[in-house]
């Protein structure tokens, strides 16, 4: 595998506590503003889908099954304000950056936040991140190959010899199929049985982020 260039998604892999903090805070939403209870695993269960549509598609869909009162744009921007400050951004973000750029390796962080400056707000921080860095899927699905393809084109670059790092299974169907190379961080958001489903599509399988900067170092070693 000659990886030549990386990309990242944030919840789930840069950030280990982003999804639940979300998890959690639309629980309590949907229990205070709902007519009868929503369950905490309902909603971990509506949240696995997060990377099959987009966040907004999501949320309007769970509202409507659940009859859950509230506007979508105002719900999302006070998840995101009342959470931010909790988000917690992995150890292991900065030492990779720094193994890319030893080895010229670009890195991106692929969000499906309709603005990046948000995802750029949570990561300014971290030694070796800068704005272009941000990408946005502009509205589309992480399921979607098309996804990666409108990114590519915008960025000007061969999809074949970028990796995607991501938990979610249905994320890394839709970047193999544009041609990407890809790897899986086991996280608790996704079972065993949603990981073999796309298994064929799945090169690589780490247990953390962590486990990336000796595979790129050793591969880009015997490149």
């Amino acid at each position: 595998m000659n990886i030549q260039g990386i990309f990242l998604d944030f919840d789930g892999v840069i950030s280990g506590n982003s999804n639940e903090l979300m998890i959690r805070w639309l629980h309590a939403y949907a229990c205070r503003t709902a007519e009868g209870p929503v369950g905490l695993q309902t909603v971990r269960t509506v949240a696995k889908l997060a990377s099959a549509c987009t966040p907004r598609e999501l949320l309007e869909l769970f509202f409507h099954s659940f009859a859950i009162p509230g506007q979508i744009g105002e719900v999302q921007q006070a998840m995101h304000r009342e959470t931010s400050t909790a988000v917690r951004i992995g150890d292991a973000l900065a030492p990779l950056l720094a193994g890319c750029a030893r080895q010229g390796i670009p890195v991106k962080v692929l969000s499906q936040r309709s603005a990046t400056q948000g995802t750029f707000n949570q990561l300014h921080h971290v030694p070796g991140i800068e704005r272009d860095m941000i990408c946005s899927t502009r509205g589309l699905s992480k399921a979607n190959p098309l996804c990666y393809r409108q990114v590519g084109e915008e960025l000007g670059i061969d999809l074949g010899g970028w990796l995607m790092v991501d938990d979610s299974p249905y994320a890394l169907r839709g970047a193999k199929l544009a041609g990407l190379q890809t790897a899986w961080i086991v996280t608790a958001g996704f079972h065993e049985a949603d990981y073999r489903d796309y298994e064929g599509l799945i090169d690589l399988r780490l247990g953390s982020l962590a486990a990336l900067l000796p595979l790129i170092d050793d591969r880009q070693a015997a490149a």
